[in-house]
């Protein structure tokens, strides 16, 4: 029994109209057991969101707003995009989600950030490091290692990128985006569960038409993902983005020296 709120195309790519194509236009429409799959993961998904919001500071309390304001619109896919401005609070949804992931579901997270594709990172998963290569170069590298090392597992498992798509052009950045669709799309590639970190439009629009999980941090969220991707680019002054950086790294340090 197909289960009521997740129909027969769900998985199909959508075409918008005037689009280029991408090679994914003639995909079938999921088996019985790709639905499976999928239901099973948005349920392993809005079970880690839930409990990693359930976190102090994205919580309000009695005459006290959150720390880091959330904003989540439930999706269909078991992709999740995490946005938001500068300094908004992204990082730490995403160390404390892994830290949930792994403590009380023991899933193993891949995971792709700055100490990942850089330096002594690198340099320990013997790829090359910046002084060989350019930085949009190394992202390209790191991002296809952690796809391949996903597809390789045989269990469920947290994929999170945290801004993949640094150094890259929107075109190239567009292309990261349809290989993330590619393996999502395709059920039997990978057991992960993906989270996306990106300031990138051109990423983020081949990925619309999945129906992700959008989760915005910050005030002010647009209500949907079409809205995000359609707002105003408004110049923040630099100063107020450090101020506001420093204050809430502050309550949250304070929040974490309460439970130790």
């Amino acid at each position: 029994m197909n289960n009521p709120e997740i129909q027969d195309d769900s998985l199909r790519v959508k075409k918008p109209e005037g689009s280029k194509p991408t090679g994914l236009e003639d995909l079938e429409a999921p088996s019985v057991d790709q639905q499976k799959e999928l239901i099973l993961k948005l349920q392993k998904i809005e079970v880690l969101i839930k409990e990693t919001l359930k976190t102090r500071a994205f919580c309000a309390e009695e005459n006290e707003p959150a720390i880091v304001p959330v904003h989540w619109k439930k999706g269909s896919s078991p992709l999740v995009l995490v946005l938001g401005e500068n300094a908004s609070g992204k990082s730490l949804f995403k160390a404390l989600l892994l830290m949930v992931a792994e403590e009380d579901f023991a899933y193993e997270g891949i995971f792709l950030g700055m100490d990942e594709r850089t330096g002594a990172g690198l340099q320990k998963m013997k790829w090359f490091n910046e002084r060989q290569f350019s930085t949009g170069f190394n992202s390209i590298i790191a991002f296809q290692g952690a796809v391949r090392t996903s597809n390789k597992r045989d269990e469920y498992h947290i994929v999170f990128f945290d801004e993949p798509d640094i150094g890259l052009s929107d075109s190239v950045s567009a292309g990261m985006g349809i290989e993330i669709k590619e393996n999502i799309l395709d059920s039997h590639k990978s057991k992960g569960l993906y989270f996306l970190i990106t300031h990138s439009t051109a990423m983020i629009k081949q990925l619309a038409d999945l129906d992700p999980h959008y989760i915005y941090l910050g005030e002010n969220p647009p209500e949907t993902l079409k809205e995000w991707l359609e707002r105003p680019v408004v110049p923040a002054d630099l100063n107020e983005v450090m101020k506001d950086g420093r204050e809430r790294f502050t309550k949250i340090q304070r929040l974490l020296d309460q439970r130790d």
